[in-house]
């Protein structure tokens, strides 16, 4: 066989810090003992930098007017901003995954943790490779089985504490969403939800309404006793499912291969500019 090829979704430099500071974290290439075949850095970088990118991009689209909205240097600067640059690293990483699986070989993600940029990038992964998971249906099984019941901590992550809690507030989910959005625009027919479902899954999970994002893991969503005393954010999408149904979609149990280059990622429109008051969107 291959043996295993390991995709690190850090960048070199962290990997090595964090080797000599937290006494591990990086295989090494040349192990037999681990039959690691191959060593692949993704180069996605950590919590606090895509919180200063989100907190980028966010002031640049406040400042944004209906004069500047046609401006094509302010779009391209956005589409060139550092949060853009990071949804390539993600896509990128997950298409060579995918690639990797689809040859039949063993493939390990990690990261630091094991708890946000592996998620990013294991699930979109699946996404290429599943037509399942492309689907209305799917999508939400996904969400839940790589993201809640893998414990990612939505309250943290999205931001819903204040003051110190605040300080390990990161978009994750939000940047991952981003990333299926810039999928779905490159194949639209291969996707039975549209862009619409992906919005109003991130305003959800913004709101604090829904049990689905508001518990740090699975235990304490147990202990609290979620299913009995919140609403599941599923409950009231699936009830305008009509909404979000792409009227394009052809069933297709194929591998979605994907080609990019990082010039194809676009700026979310949709998503970030949704409020501005000069950017006409019908949602």
């Amino acid at each position: 066989g291959r043996g295993v090829v390991v995709f690190d979704c850090r960048s070199s430099s962290s990997a090595i810090v964090q080797r000599y500071l937290a006494g591990g974290g990086r295989e090494l290439v040349r192990s037999v003992y681990y039959g690691i075949a191959d060593y692949i850095m993704l180069n996605i970088q950590n919590l606090s930098c895509q919180r200063e990118h989100f907190d980028e991009l966010m002031l640049t689209c406040k400042t944004m007017t209906n004069k500047t909205l046609r401006n094509i240097r302010i779009i391209s600067t956005l589409t060139q901003s550092n949060w853009c640059k990071q949804l390539y690293q993600i896509t990128s990483g997950a298409i060579s995954v995918a690639s990797m699986l689809e040859k039949k070989a063993s493939v390990l993600i990690h990261c630091s943790d094991g708890l946000n940029r592996t998620s990013q990038v294991s699930s979109l992964a699946q996404i290429l490779l599943d037509p399942f998971y492309r689907t209305f249906e799917g999508f939400q099984v996904l969400i839940e089985k790589d993201w809640v019941s893998f414990g990612h901590n939505f309250p943290l992550r999205l931001g819903y504490f204040c003051g110190e809690g605040r300080k390990l507030f990161s978009p994750i989910f939000i940047q991952w969403l981003d990333c299926v959005w810039q999928c779905l625009r490159m194949r639209p027919t291969s996707f039975e939800f549209n862009e619409k479902f992906l919005i109003a899954i991130a305003e959800a999970s913004m709101q604090r309404r829904y049990g689905t994002f508001a518990f740090q893991s699975p235990c304490m969503a147990t202990a609290s006793r979620a299913t009995e005393r919140t609403v599941s954010v599923w409950t009231d999408l699936c009830a305008r499912k009509s909404e979000f149904i792409n009227p394009f979609y052809k069933d297709s149990t194929n591998y979605l291969q994907l080609y990019m280059s990082e010039k194809e990622i676009s700026f979310w429109s949709g998503l970030y500019l949704r409020f501005s008051q000069s950017f006409d969107l019908n949602l």
